[in-house]
């Protein structure tokens, strides 16, 4: 059993299995990884848009806007003007952070509502939303493959969307690994099978908020 909740982070994604078995007690435990989460997003555009090429990530940003929508020669020097790599910076980390806090306390909620329906209600929203950060330390490991690939990068031309792919592919079968261990400790009881069921219905949940607010994001 973790004794710390830095180790708890660590226990988490090392062994996911034993790391749960304590956590469920551990009320204030989950602000461990959610200050580590969201430090790392902040890490990570700092460090992106010191080291990115960044006329060459503009014009990419703008060629997408042109092929999305008719736009005049104006039009586009207007958005070029408004793309500045301090107010992107900004927009990133805080567009990050919101992303991962609404898609965790949307899991929140519908497992605390799930749970009332299910017998195994000894848990509330706090409860669950602190799950739901201990579910998503993946997005730690992710970030760091992400500011490796842009330190490894020698000419800087990597976009946006090739992060948030990078992110994402690296996170999904971990973090439902993380997930299902940590339901079945907070469903105490619950057999494997349906501990493994309900979590991916909760999967499926951050994945549709996932495809919509990225999808249109991606370049065709």
């Amino acid at each position: 059993m973790s004794t710390n909740p830095l180790q708890a982070c660590l226990d988490v994604l090392i062994s996911p299995d034993t790391a749960f078995d304590g956590l469920h007690s551990k009320k204030g435990w989950w602000l461990a990884p959610f200050l580590l989460i969201n430090a790392s997003f902040v890490a990570m555009f700092l460090y992106y848009f010191a080291n990115v090429d960044f006329p060459w990530l503009k014009e990419i940003m703008l060629d997408q806007i042109a092929a999305g929508e008719e736009m005049t020669a104006e039009d586009l020097e207007v958005i070029s003007g408004s793309l500045q790599q301090s107010s992107m910076t900004v927009w990133s980390i805080v567009g990050s952070i919101f992303f991962v806090l609404f898609l965790n306390t949307v899991l929140a909620i519908y497992l605390n509502i799930a749970t009332k329906f299910s017998g195994k209600n000894e848990f509330g929203f706090v409860d669950w939303f602190g799950l739901g950060w201990w579910i998503s330390m993946p997005h730690v490991v992710a970030v760091s493959l992400s500011m490796l690939m842009v330190m490894f990068s020698t000419s800087g031309m990597i976009s946006l969307e090739n992060l948030s792919v990078t992110t994402f592919n690296s996170l999904i079968l971990w973090m439902m690994v993380c997930g299902v261990c940590g339901m079945r400790v907070f469903c105490d009881g619950m057999k494997w099978g349906c501990v493994t069921f309900f979590f991916l219905k909760c999967v499926f949940l951050r994945w549709c908020v996932w495809c919509f607010f990225f999808v249109g994001r991606i370049p065709r």
